[in-house]
């Protein structure tokens, strides 16, 4: 019988045949990706066919994979693309001689997460379906980032377990959309080894990964989210490192900080933090106070200016929204209650914590009754 859906076959020698099921030898189209000097990173295949989802469950123990990622709908424009290959949320289901229990079924953002126990022959595997829903068939999702947030979650899966099997992938046919993830997925671990300096060739990367499965990548438009989806990714962690970058240099400064035995902040100090960026690299004002007639020349106490990600309301627009001071405060108590009634609207008056000196003046004790 012919288990294939398409003529897609796999090259000669990665042609895989399921061991022994029950006196007869069958073959299950799917091939082991990977580049050389590495183990086997994913496997592609196709969708089950009805008469092909007990192969599906031997192949996925043979190779001892725990996460399946499924980048098709079960029927797309009135077609079946996979047949079902797991059982209800808390059903319980026999496929050949793997016994699958689906513990959880639970949606993400943009896509399903299932959560298999398998078991055979007395042992017991934990396997994880990543079912992704927002893949057309013949076309592309319309954000390169909802793919990148979900191969990262992919992949800190497949982390977290020890010594895992392969990465199964498929789609329908096994070679449009589960090569444009893979070679997306590829590339994105390339990057993450060598880093942003190392070599990237998307075209070279395709060809490797048809060498050991044809037709890989159908589509120009898969072709083309290829390139989208790798210089999305770049742009986003160039701005995380920058920003990552510019947040140490911050703190950096802030930990060369010294204070005066006054305890307010030394001139130098004071110079040294006149500026403050968010981890966003947006600029944060920021201002030292001073207080003119009381007796600490320098109160370590500065106002900021949100980011843009907060926004104030509008009837504090140009107001500084914050002030923040050390706690217990290096001054006299009774200049305390003197710098909030000048610089802090009545309902952002908030004390912290019980530490020190008394922050107001006790309420006046009523007069004994004779």
């Amino acid at each position: 019988m012919n288990k294939s859906k398409k003529n897609n076959q796999t090259r000669g020698h990665l042609r895989f045949y399921l061991s022994s099921l029950d006196f007869f030898r069958c073959h299950y189209n799917y091939a082991t990706i990977f580049l050389p000097d590495q183990f086997p990173q994913y496997i592609a295949t196709q969708g089950c066919l009805p008469h092909t989802v007990n192969d599906f469950w031997h192949m996925v123990w043979q190779e001892n994979s725990r996460v399946i990622v499924m980048t098709t709908k079960e029927i797309e424009r009135g077609k079946s693309k996979c047949a079902r290959y797991w059982p209800e949320e808390n059903q319980t289901k026999e496929f050949g001689k793997v016994v699958l229990r689906c513990v959880s079924d639970s949606l993400r953002a943009d896509y399903t997460l299932r959560e298999f126990l398998a078991t055979k022959d007395n042992e017991e595997r934990l396997i994880h379906q990543y079912h992704f829903q927002a893949w057309p068939d013949h076309g592309v999702p319309g954000d390169p980032g909802c793919v990148l947030n979900f191969l990262h979650d992919v992949n800190t899966r497949q982390n977290s377990v020890a010594n895992a099997g392969p990465v199964v992938v498929h789609c329908s046919a096994g070679i449009g959309r589960t090569g444009t993830f893979i070679v997306i997925d590829m590339i994105i671990g390339q990057i993450e080894r060598r880093g942003l300096d190392c070599e990237i060739d998307i075209q070279r990367m395709i060809q490797t990964i048809r060498a050991q499965r044809s037709g890989m990548v159908q589509t120009e438009a898969q072709y083309k989210f290829v390139y989208m989806a790798v210089q999305y990714y770049i742009e986003t962690l160039s701005q995380r490192m920058q920003a990552q970058q510019k947040s140490l240099q911050a703190g950096r400064e802030y930990t060369n900080i010294r204070y005066s035995t006054e305890g307010g902040l030394t001139p130098a100090a004071c110079n040294q933090s006149q500026s403050l960026e968010s981890p966003t690299g947006k600029s944060l004002s920021k201002s030292t106070l001073s207080l003119a007639s009381v007796s600490t020349p320098l109160l370590n106490s500065f106002h900021v200016t949100l980011s843009k990600s907060e926004k104030p309301p509008k009837e504090t627009k140009g107001v500084a929204n914050r002030t923040v001071a050390e706690h217990p405060i290096p001054m006299p108590p009774k200049d305390f209650p003197k710098m909030l009634y000048e610089n802090v609207p009545l309902n952002e008056r908030k004390a912290a914590g019980n530490q020190g000196p008394p922050l107001f003046p006790p309420p006046p004790t009523p007069p004994r009754k004779m």
